[in-house]
């Protein structure tokens, strides 16, 4: 198997996330568990959406009003925000779509 290209911070972030939308916490070391929070977004309105994934040539269709965790903001070139959304997608979108709800 080769080795993942995905850059660290970004699959740390996403271990993060899961964690904290399963409330599985990978807590067996002795060492002090701290894990902060993170908030969580909605995207903004009512009906559909359409986001590119990372490769930018690929639409997503996503319902309006769906959670969202911010895995890195500015991701691109265009300053969109890569994204988790709550259906399991991955999606690029622009920061005046996200909402932000606070610690769900």
């Amino acid at each position: 198997m080769g080795k993942s290209n995905i850059p660290k911070h970004i699959s740390d972030r996403m271990k993060q996330i899961i964690a904290q939308t399963t409330g599985k916490f990978d807590n067996d070391k002795d060492e002090e568990f701290e894990f902060d929070l993170l908030p969580e977004y909605n995207i903004k309105g009512t009906g559909i959406i359409y986001c590119t994934i990372t490769d930018n040539r690929t639409f997503v269709k996503i319902e309006r009003g769906t959670g969202v965790y911010i895995i890195e903001e500015n991701f691109n070139q265009l300053g969109k925000h890569l994204v988790y959304c709550m259906n399991g997608e991955i999606v690029l979108i622009e920061q005046e779509q996200l909402e932000k709800i606070g610690y769900d």
